[in-house]
C-alpha cells in the first residue's frame, strides 16, 4: 500500500512539473510575439500558429520583416 501511495506521489509530481513547464513555455511564447505584436490577442491561436509565429521571431529576417509577419500572421489567423 505505501508502495502505490509514493508511485502516485511520483506520479502527480511529474505531471504538475510538465504542466508547470508548459505554463513556463507558454509565457515565454507569449512574451517572445507581444515583443513584435503587442496588442495580439493570442488566445484564438493554435499551438501551430504559434509555432510557425515563433520560427518567424526565430528567423534570420531583420525585425522590421519579423515585425511585419508576426502582425500578419497573428492578423490572418483566425
Amino acid at each position: 500500500m505505501k508502495n502505490v501511495i509514493a508511485i502516485t506521489a511520483l506520479i502527480l509530481a511529474g505531471a504538475a512539473t510538465t504542466a508547470s513547464a508548459a505554463t513556463v513555455a507558454n509565457s515565454v511564447a507569449t512574451q517572445a510575439i507581444h515583443q513584435y505584436a503587442p496588442d495580439a490577442d493570442l488566445s484564438q491561436l493554435s499551438e501551430r500558429q504559434i509555432l510557425v509565429i515563433l520560427n518567424a521571431i526565430n528567423s534570420d529576417e531583420s525585425r522590421s520583416e519579423v515585425s511585419s509577419t508576426v502582425r500578419s500572421l497573428v492578423n490572418n489567423a483566425g
